[in-house]
């Protein structure tokens, strides 16, 4: 299977770039609709679950150079493109930081085969309910090595997210943080709430209530389309029972599995139409979001009528949860 980790995804991209970049066109890197759409998935879902530092800027500065190339040239894709990328970058902007170990350096002076840092001072961070953290600056640090610091002494929810603010501005990942030496920055936690199309799609499909989802019955046929939607009711909903009752084609699987970016911790249930036994393979990077799931039900269709107990192995195998064919 190819290396869907962010720095696979990040490997194969740069690739791309270099080889479009040469002299005369001469492309050895080529990437199918297919490859192009799920390494788009990719990011989108790293803006949910969140990016280390190495991560945050090898995305954030192809995004911006993606940016330029359009810019440069509105043959590369045009105004639709361009807004396209900038609204994944501010996504990025914004996304949760990991523990970052530049961070971890600058803290602690010195890691195993690593060059200590200049420590240029300190910056407070405050929360609204008092918990206050002090943190060291050091050349070259981000706000992003900023919250992964304080990230990594006060645990923040996987369905939440952290801001920071400066005499109530905003501050953007990407921002040099050494350039706020001795100042007190305010966090801010907030609850990652569904947007306006995915609370559609959660009534159009289940007519259920955001505020109140035990059980998640989507009744409607869904589209690859509607697997970001889905993600995200799924992520910030965190429903115990999941059951679709129509058949899923192998691309919306994939999409699924691309979109999914942080663990569904209530769910105990999982139901769909079962797939292609080639699919399985999606099916599984599903299930390792589900570290509470119990039951797993396949549920023979008309273009799949049934699976075996020898396709259905490697997933006995792996997880705890009953698998029902």
């Amino acid at each position: 299977m190819q290396d869907m980790s962010l720095h696979g995804v990040m490997d194969r991209l740069e690739a791309y770039e270099k080889s479009r970049n040469e002299e005369g066109g001469k492309s050895q890197a080529k990437l199918t609709k297919r490859e192009r759409c799920s390494f788009a998935r990719r990011l989108k879902a790293a803006c949910t679950s969140g990016f280390s530092r190495d991560e945050f800027m090898r995305a954030c500065a192809f995004v911006k150079r993606e940016i330029l190339r359009v810019e440069s040239d509105p043959r590369n894709g045009g105004e639709i493109q361009r807004e396209k990328l900038q609204e994944l970058l501010a996504d990025i902007e914004a996304a949760p930081c990991l523990e970052s170990e530049r961070m971890t350096c600058g803290s602690r002076g010195q890691s195993a085969g690593e060059v200590s840092w200049d420590i240029l001072g300190t910056l407070r961070v405050a929360f609204l309910g008092g918990d206050e953290f002090i943190v060291q600056l050091s050349s070259g640090l981000l706000v992003a090595d900023v919250k992964a610091s304080v990230a990594a002494q006060r645990s923040i929810p996987s369905v939440a997210v952290m801001h920071l603010l400066h005499q109530g501005r905003l501050l953007r990942n990407s921002e040099d943080a050494s350039a706020l030496n001795g100042a007190e920055l305010h966090a801010v936690v907030t609850i990652k709430c569904l947007s306006n199309p995915a609370r559609l799609k959660l009534q159009e499909t289940s007519g259920a209530d955001p505020d109140e989802v035990g059980l998640l019955e989507v009744t409607r046929a869904l589209a690859i389309s509607d697997m970001k939607l889905l993600a995200e009711i799924l992520q910030c909903v965190q429903p115990s029972r999941l059951i679709i009752y129509k058949s899923l084609t192998d691309g919306c699987l994939e999409a699924l599995a691309d979109y999914i970016s942080i663990d569904l911790m209530q769910l105990d249930t999982f139901q769909i139409v079962a797939p292609s036994a080639s699919s399985l393979v999606h099916v599984v990077r599903v299930l390792r979001r589900c570290p509470t799931l119990n039951y797993c039900y396949l549920v023979p269709g008309k273009k799949h009528p049934y699976l075996t107990a020898h396709d259905v192995r490697p997933l006995r195998e792996e997880f705890a949860a009953q698998i029902v064919i």
